[in-house]
């Protein structure tokens, strides 16, 4: 039994659910289960009863979930107790999208980091999750992506939960293919120009409205019928480069990218739809350095783009 065990247990308890408190933590409910019954295991005891409706803690989980969050503090407390003042751990959390040129800004944020103390939490979270996380006050900051259609949507949200908002960039997408596809070589495209195509499709073109229970609301252009879903970054490039008729359509990117890739950006004309790149913040939140330095970084790198 470690500390971490104990985060699961405590987790646990407070959500009344291992899917949520799975996810709270960023891993698999099957996992965390796993975990938790081992530790039953280990004790002797059963810490919670187990309900198709939910769970619920029994009189020895109460009282081990009691210790157990008491231990945590403590450990807290020891771990900054020995800190020089002139090093002390700075702390920063943000929860973004899945696009490459976000991940770009974190990597210039590294090797610019220069503390020798800090904890770092960069997390890809879709809309609705990188909402509730700031509300609740789990992250700092919050990046999330949406079409400018939606803009009063979101600030209404915004200012009726007590956040701060600035956008970062305004693009419009481009289509993104291989650089050897024979529609490489005209500047721009248009509908007619991919309709023989495949279209990989991410969850960055889908906006989630600010109701925790409403659905997607889907942004591809209604002519596109042959698509591929994906739910990362990663395996969206990787499939345009194996399909010789595939492209996606994505904010402009980091020539380093494209050339990682073998990919060209083309203007794409019959999607002009405006996007935005929003960060948002508690109104009562107090910016760190390594908060502001991320910041700084990521304005260098979206600003190559953004209109």
């Amino acid at each position: 039994m470690n500390l971490r065990h104990l985060r699961y247990v405590v987790a646990v308890a407070k959500e009344k659910s291992i899917s949520r408190a799975a996810e709270k933590l960023y891993m698999a409910a099957p996992n965390l289960s796993r975990y938790i019954k081992s530790l039953e295991d280990e004790l002797g005891v059963a810490i919670f009863i187990r309900k198709n409706d939910g769970i619920s803690l029994t009189y020895e989980g109460m009282r081990f979930v009691a210790e157990a969050e008491y231990l945590l503090q403590k450990a807290i407390e020891l771990e900054n107790m020995f800190k020089d003042e002139n090093q002390k751990h700075t702390q920063f959390s943000i929860c973004v999208p899945d696009t490459s040129y976000s991940f770009e800004a974190f990597r210039l944020f590294l090797q610019q980091q220069k503390k020798n103390y800090y904890e770092l939490q960069y997390v890809l979270a879709d809309t609705q999750h990188t909402l509730q996380n700031v509300v609740s006050g789990l992250f700092d900051f919050g990046i999330i992506r949406y079409a400018q259609m939606y803009s009063e949507l979101f600030e209404e949200y915004f200012a009726s939960h007590n956040l701060q908002w600035k956008i970062l960039s305004r693009f419009q997408y481009q289509a993104l293919l291989r650089a050897d596809n024979p529609l490489a070589k005209k500047e721009t495209l248009y509908a007619k120009d991919l309709w023989d195509m495949i279209v990989v499709a991410r969850k960055d073109h889908m906006v989630a409205n600010t109701s925790p229970n409403s659905s997607m609301v889907n942004e591809l252009p209604a002519f596109m019928e042959r698509h591929i879903f994906v739910n990362d970054c990663l395996t969206q490039f990787e499939t345009i480069a194996t399909l010789d008729n595939a492209y996606t359509l994505t904010c402009p990117l980091p020539q380093t990218i494209l050339d990682r890739y073998g990919f060209v950006q083309r203007k794409y004309l019959d999607f002009d739809r405006m996007h935005y790149d929003m960060l948002f913040w508690k109104k009562d939140h107090e910016k760190s350095h390594l908060a502001t330095l991320f910041l700084e970084c990521h304005k260098k790198i979206s600003g190559q783009f953004s209109e």
